[in-house]
């Protein structure tokens, strides 16, 4: 959850990579706060909390589908792609970021039978 009075985001990631971007610096990687979902029936997941969010920054959890996501020659989509699309999108709605980037993974892997789910939440923080 986002703390609406001191900007903070609090997270369980469940084992996904996370990101918090801010247009003005970049991308941080968020803490991993324990184990895939639905990998142990008794797991328990700590709150880990990134950064001071501002106004423009996104807020992103993805499942590894989408940097695992190939091309026909075998090319992984990888995370430095995943960046570079939401570094040149970073003025759109969180909603249309989602939708944009499936839609960009999906040219990238076109030809190619997807081997694993692609999942991804974000948000973009707004007054």
């Amino acid at each position: 959850y986002i703390d609406p009075q001191t900007k903070h985001f609090k997270y369980a990631s469940a084992g996904h990579r996370g990101w918090h971007f801010s247009p003005a610096n970049g991308f941080i990687e968020l803490a991993s706060t324990g184990m895939v979902l639905g990998a142990d029936e008794d797991a328990k997941w700590d709150l880990a909390e990134s950064p001071q969010l501002q106004n423009g920054d996104f807020l992103m959890i993805m499942t590894d589908g989408i940097s695992e996501a190939t091309s026909a020659s075998g090319e992984e989509f990888g995370i430095d792609r995943m960046h570079d699309f939401v570094r040149q999108h970073a003025d759109i709605s969180a909603s249309e970021l989602v939708d944009q980037l499936y839609d960009h993974i999906k040219i990238f892997t076109k030809g190619t039978m997807q081997q694993d789910d692609i999942t991804m939440v974000i948000v973009k923080v707004t007054e």
